[in-house]
């Protein structure tokens, strides 16, 4: 009788702690399907956070790609896209109240004039995330290269480049460049030679790498086809600009030359201000408060001093502009022109522009002398160009990034060398956020 009370007993614990681990691994189980399930869900939330960026980010590009801005007030404008890393769609709703004289009645409420107002929702299964901006009217500017130079152009390190690059010299590929092109354009044309030390990847088929002389080891550049590298090329692309100091090119004629300001027009700004003696800041903040800093006898920043602001530096003839500090950082570029020119017509400068820090600027920097960087250099939008027969030298040991885009600092005496285009461009007023 006892052996059977205690094999009884031994039945109960055993059928007890399988209970107790069925219902561990059922309760194991049913937090691991909710965490699963979370997981999924955030997961969707991200992913529908980025595709409502992406309807924002669409809705802007069609702004600046189309002529949305220049019609008639307007509201409820809507279209949709996919973002096509995720597959998560996306739906933007647009108020355009640029050229309007009143407010405009939207969904949102009233527009007030010269504003725009997107919504934007990305879509995640059932649920979605909302994002919002109102952005207003500027004046913006760009022309037709990312970099445009009478001499020769050495990349030396790896980079990223949107836009086309021509130069009447060589063009040097000292690390992996990719290519990508901005507003349809992103080729290389040289009217000397092309040099390909690693690798050369043009991200768009349709794009060209043209010499005059020879595209050295064209067996590194991947992306277009064999017969988009050319050798001897006798076409229009690699035709050497002109640079003869011209400032006002004939009509329609433009293309044909390295843009040259009016010295006139930029010396004679009501936003110059001219400083004769050779400055050197190495303290606090140099505020570019709008205006056209004319240094005749060069400037140079040390550390211990900043740049704040917008705004345009001028050094004229055998000045330099040095820059050992940093400028701007990754999420907010610095809108500053740098221009080093003769400050006469007709007459070609010496010049030099020098970056030898960590730099992000947006604007144009333009020299009749040479332009270089020795750090991380980012081009967020803009130019670079030389005049004469300077070379342009960027980067060295550190990854830069160069983008021929529309940039909103004015510099007086440029218009007639605006192939690329002048009109209004929304810039973001507020972000507001669900």
């Amino acid at each position: 009788m006892r052996k059977c009370n205690e094999s009884g007993m031994a039945t109960a614990v055993a059928l007890l702690t399988l209970v107790v681990v069925v219902m561990l691994g059922l309760a194991l189980g049913s937090v691991s399907m909710r965490h699963t399930h979370f997981q999924k869900r955030d997961k969707g939330l991200v992913e529908a956070f980025f595709a409502a960026e992406a309807g924002i980010q669409d809705c802007l590009y069609r702004l600046e790609d189309t002529h949305y801005l220049h019609g008639l007030p307007e509201s409820g404008r809507t279209f949709s896209g996919t973002l096509p890393s995720t597959g998560r769609a996306y739906s933007v709703y647009l108020a355009n109240n640029f050229w309007g004289t009143a407010p405009l009645s939207s969904k949102a409420g009233p527009i007030p004039p010269h504003r725009i107002y997107i919504e934007s929702v990305g879509y995640a299964g059932p649920g979605g995330v909302r994002k919002k901006i109102v952005a207003h009217a500027v004046n913006a500017y760009k022309f037709d290269y990312v970099i445009c130079t009478g001499g020769d152009v050495f990349i030396n390190n790896s980079t990223n480049l949107y836009g086309t690059i021509r130069s009447n010299g060589d063009i040097h590929f000292a690390g992996t460049a990719d290519l990508f092109p901005q507003y349809g354009k992103g080729s290389a044309l040289a009217g000397g030679n092309v040099d390909i030390q690693s690798r050369l990847n043009v991200k768009d088929a349709g794009q060209w790498v043209k010499a005059r002389g020879a595209v050295h080891l064209p067996i590194k550049v991947t992306g277009i086809p064999e017969t988009h590298v050319v050798s001897q090329d006798i076409s229009s692309d690699t035709t050497l600009l002109i640079n003869d100091g011209t400032v006002n090119p004939p009509e329609g004629d433009a293309r044909s030359y390295i843009p040259n300001p009016d010295a006139d027009a930029l010396l004679n700004s009501p936003d110059a201000v001219l400083v004769t003696a050779p400055a050197v800041y190495d303290s606090g903040v140099f505020d570019l408060a709008g205006k056209i800093w004319i240094f005749a006898g060069g400037v140079e920043f040390r550390d211990g001093a900043a740049i704040s602001g917008a705004g345009t530096i001028v050094v004229l003839n055998s000045a330099s502009a040095v820059f050992n500090i940093q400028i701007g950082n990754p999420d907010v570029p610095l809108s500053m022109n740098v221009l080093s020119v003769s400050g006469a017509n007709g007459i070609v400068g010496t010049g030099a522009i020098s970056f030898n820090k960590s730099t992000v600027i947006s604007g144009l920097i333009y020299s009749h002398g040479s332009v270089s960087s020795s750090a991380a250099f980012k081009l967020r939008g803009g130019a670079i160009m030389t005049y004469g027969d300077a070379p342009v030298s960027l980067g060295s040991g550190a990854f830069s990034e160069y983008r021929n885009d529309y940039f909103f600092p004015y510099i007086p005496g440029f218009d007639p060398w605006l192939n690329g285009g002048r009109g209004l461009l929304p810039q973001v007023t507020a972000w507001i956020e669900e």
